[in-house]
């Protein structure tokens, strides 16, 4: 089966975008299929599947807007199966969909800024990276991304508390906050490269007055991340579609503090504490004593995390299984 994705950006770029689809399109490589991902953003022309090291899916670059872009998408879905990656950037989606014209597509949502293309663009299936996205329409269902262990699991000393993408949408305020009030916890920033340099200097002036946050720079390696990690926040203030972060920091058993918001719940399960989205900083900063000063208490969430991450839905051959089920029916 040939099978084409168009996303907005994807890898060099790192996101919750650019990695599901990087591994479902290796996952579908893997079981033999022709897969191509068609992007904005440069990069290599070949990108070896991660969890199948034999198997290879193909890059193509497309115009970012234009009559040249709708000539390309329709050029590429002739004779393939399209899933379109529907995230923040939901205008350029929706024109690269409606180029495939009446040939078989798939709308694949990755945020929930993207629901209103469920009414605005033709597909012949849509489905969502979380129940959250899935039950509001009942036209969508739900096809969580790939989380897989082996590749994510790492050994941490359990020193720091990670807080990954540091914007204000992400709950920035908040992680600051909880850092002036336990200055005794070091904290680590992590940026992503997409950050915008004026958000870079607004970052690293408000953390050079709390000796206990460190500032790190990106990385291509996702397991890079987790080795100090004792604990995972996400204090998001928008309504996220999924916690990427916080499935790959529970394969390692890394509990999370996270908003009760969007598919963040459905991420975290078990394996970590809930504040409301709402809620004052106190809240928060009961959450994370909770965890980080009781011994019984943390190991409690690390091994329910650990239980989490190995549920087979998430897997990567429960899912690409999935996924070829849905694209099967299509092609």
């Amino acid at each position: 089966m040939r099978i084409l994705f168009l996303t907005r950006r994807h890898l060099p770029s790192v996101g919750g975008i650019q990695l599901t689809t990087h591994w479902l399109a290796g996952e579908l490589a893997g079981r033999g299929h022709q897969v191509t991902v068609a992007t904005t953003s440069t990069g290599p022309a070949r990108i070896r599947a991660p969890s199948a090291p034999n198997a290879w899916y193909r890059r193509v670059r497309l115009p970012s807007s234009g009559p040249g872009l709708g000539t390309a998408v329709r050029t590429m879905a002739r004779r393939s199966v399209v899933v379109a990656c529907a995230g923040s950037h939901g205008g350029w989606v929706e024109g690269a969909a409606r180029a495939v014209g009446d040939g078989p597509l798939v709308l694949y949502l990755h945020d929930h800024d993207s629901l209103p293309l469920v009414t605005g663009v033709r597909a012949d299936r849509v489905a969502a990276v979380s129940r959250f996205l899935a039950g509001a329409d009942e036209r969508v269902a739900y096809l969580p991304p790939i989380v897989d262990l082996d590749h994510h699991r790492v050994d941490t000393t359990r020193r720091v508390t990670l807080f990954v993408n540091p914007v204000p949408e992400k709950g920035l305020e908040t992680a600051l906050g909880l850092a002036r009030a336990r200055p005794d916890i070091p904290f680590a920033f992590a940026r992503v490269r997409s950050s915008r340099p004026s958000r870079r200097r607004r970052l690293q002036q408000a953390a050079a007055e709390l000796p206990n946050v460190e500032i790190r720079e990106a990385v291509d390696d996702s397991r890079r991340l987790y080795g100090d990690a004792r604990l995972v926040l996400a204090p998001s203030r928008c309504s996220e579609a999924w916690g990427r972060v916080i499935s790959e920091a529970q394969a390692s058993g890394i509990p999370a503090v996270a908003s009760r918001s969007g598919g963040l719940p459905e991420a975290v399960g078990d394996g970590g504490m809930l504040v409301s989205s709402d809620a004052g900083l106190e809240s928060w900063v009961s959450a994370l004593s909770d965890l980080w000063d009781s011994p019984s208490r943390y190991e409690c969430c690390a091994a329910a995390a650990r239980r989490h991450a190995a549920r087979r839905e998430i897997s990567p051959d429960a899912v690409g299984e999935r996924f070829e089920a849905l694209l099967s029916e299509l092609a």
